[in-house]
């Protein structure tokens, strides 16, 4: 796939109804703000539902782009953004996180510093603590649990996020 053939899908999936998500792709999940399809079976797209959606969207980019290695490796990668969609690996959750509320940080990764590197992203990045630790915000991508919902931002993040939307002509 070139460039050209990128721009198409993100120019064709950005302008795609919801309802047509729904026809199309297999629907995998919802939150607040954002409904969660399958492209395919490696590949998942994060459609916002409303302005709140957009602004998890970006957080999620503007996080996965700026973040040093040291937290960026706990992250599921954004391989796509635009202010609508945002394409990421598709990740498994496994049954054993599904049945707790909070998972035990420790138990999912080697990383002897994964609990001060995880409150470290939320305190840097203005994330809203408890999903960091939800179960439904981790999943697996070859062998290794990454976190794959960062979006949710607290009430300062709200107000840092939505200044560097408007300063880059998102909102």
């Amino acid at each position: 796939m070139d460039i050209d053939d990128i721009n198409i899908l993100m120019k064709y999936l950005s302008n795609l109804p919801i309802k047509e998500y729904k026809k199309k792709f297999t629907f995998l999940g919802e939150g607040i703000a954002r409904k969660v399809f399958a492209l395919n079976k490696n590949l998942v797209v994060k459609v916002a539902k409303d302005e709140d959606g957009l602004h998890q969207n970006f957080v999620e980019s503007y996080i996965f782009k700026n973040a040093p290695y040291k937290l960026k490796r706990y992250l599921c990668p954004v391989l796509l953004y635009n202010k609508r969609i945002l394409i990421m690996p598709r990740a498994e959750v496994f049954p054993n996180i599904r049945r707790k509320t909070f998972v035990d940080l420790k138990e999912l990764r080697e990383e002897s510093s994964i609990e001060e590197d995880i409150y470290t992203l939320g305190e840097k990045y203005f994330l809203f603590k408890e999903d960091l630790y939800v179960h439904s915000s981790w999943g697996i991508i070859n062998d290794t649990y990454y976190l794959i919902d960062y979006g949710c931002t607290s009430e300062e993040g709200d107000l840092y996020y939505d200044l560097l939307m408007k300063i880059n002509g998102l909102l």
